[in-house]
């Protein structure tokens, strides 16, 4: 679908996927399991050679600069911003959602938050900006995916 506008070149493309536990594979078997290297399979049977996934998921990582586990502090930043890459995937914002005291801004929560009120939006503006800065080119494809929701105790909490 979306990866496959420029297949048609004969270097490798780099993807990248940001993110979390869930995307480091929190629990998965063998690394083959989390969501990366499932793509990297899929992208394999379909277009064998074209493509190099890497997971730079970093289990605990906060999307905010100023929480507790920052993903901005962490070794896959470090890996992230040392490449460049064709393809960026990120998913983030599940363990913003935590009950510690600076991982939730209140002012978040308020309606029609923008980046000068809420520190979430600020700092995913400011992480997309690093990614575009890693790119290979202006026509890289940068995604943005929907974490899945936070439950606890049966609940869906968004």
């Amino acid at each position: 679908m979306l990866l496959t506008a420029s297949i048609s070149t004969s270097t490798v493309l780099r993807v990248a996927c940001v993110g979390d536990s869930i995307t480091a594979g929190y629990k998965a078997t063998n690394d083959s399991y989390a969501y990366p290297g499932r793509l990297q399979h899929l992208l394999d049977a379909k277009f064998p050679g074209k493509y190099e996934v890497s997971n730079l998921g970093a289990g605990g990582a906060t999307l905010q600069k100023n929480t507790t586990s920052p993903y901005w502090k962490r070794d896959q930043y470090a890996q992230f911003v040392n490449g460049t890459w064709d393809v960026i995937i990120v998913m983030l914002g599940t363990n913003d959602a935590h009950e510690e005291p600076n991982d939730w801004p209140a002012s978040c929560s308020e309606p029609n938050p923008t980046a000068d009120s809420c520190t979430f939006i600020s700092d995913y503006h400011a992480l997309l900006s690093v990614a575009r800065a890693h790119t290979t080119s202006e026509s890289a494809l940068i995604a943005v995916a929907v974490p899945p929701p936070l439950w606890r105790e049966g609940i869906s909490i968004r």
